[in-house]
């Protein structure tokens, strides 16, 4: 096995097309779960040391540029047009993704998170290859959006009306519950408590913990004002964070 790190070779061999980078992507998280699992399997042998220290450093700058790639992937999604992805049951939407084929939900968060930080993403990087260890895309992007992150802590500092809608939610919820419960509710109190369920599903995706970016603004919480270059406040979310409102 060789030992070398990644190269500017390396990284020019990722595609540059968005939809032939997201293949490449998936096909290389696999390539990348073979090689963790010939890692796993050299690390339980008692003389494999050498083959072992090998397997990792080759390991890790493969695990770097598919971290890179997800960040150039990610870069693309953010920059490009996005739609609205909406609950099946409730139809209120609760996230926004880029319009490329065959790109998951889930892929297409942690691809954006990850480019929403390169620089905290390279010093991540650097930190767990120094430390033995194999980066991870999902932990390059919690390093770029840790939980309290300071885009999280903006919009929860512009919710206040957060803390009278939550016991609203709460007390919806408990009605709820009660109406399951219950064996007797006439036929029209029960159509009027199945609207307050959706208003509640409505309601949640206001939380501040789960606010998507606002696809007005694209999550800056300004726009420009039409008659000059003034930024002035968008008017449909929170400091850039929006639930459902349409």
């Amino acid at each position: 096995m060789s030992d070398k790190q990644v190269s500017v070779q390396d990284y020019e061999q990722l595609p540059a097309d968005p939809d032939k980078l997201a293949k490449w992507i998936d096909l290389d998280r696999e390539r990348l779960n073979a090689r963790m699992a010939q890692l796993r399997a050299l690390k339980k042998l008692p003389d494999a040391a050498a083959a072992y220290s090998a397997t990792l450093r080759e390991t890790q700058d493969v695990a770097e540029l598919h971290i890179e790639a997800e960040r150039r992937l990610g870069a693309v999604l953010a920059a490009a047009d996005r739609r609205p992805v909406k609950d099946k049951e409730t139809g209120r939407i609760i996230g926004y993704v880029g319009k490329l084929a065959g790109v998951t939900k889930q892929t297409s968060a942690q691809a954006q998170k990850i480019a929403s930080d390169p620089e905290a993403v390279a010093e991540y990087v650097e930190d767990a290859k120094a430390g033995g260890k194999v980066p991870t895309a999902a932990g390059a992007a919690r390093a770029a959006q840790p939980p309290g992150s300071r885009k999280r802590k903006a919009r929860t500092h512009h919710t206040e009306y957060w803390k009278e809608l939550g016991p609203l939610l709460t007390n919806v919820r408990r009605v709820q519950v009660a109406m399951e419960s219950s064996r007797q509710v006439p036929l029209g109190l029960r159509k009027f408590f199945k609207n307050l369920e959706v208003f509640g599903d409505y309601l949640a995706s206001w939380d501040p913990d789960k606010l998507a970016d606002c696809p007005e603004c694209q999550g800056t919480g300004k726009r420009k004002a039409k008659s000059s270059d003034t930024q002035l406040d968008c008017p449909n979310c929170v400091n850039g964070g929006v639930g459902f409102y349409k």
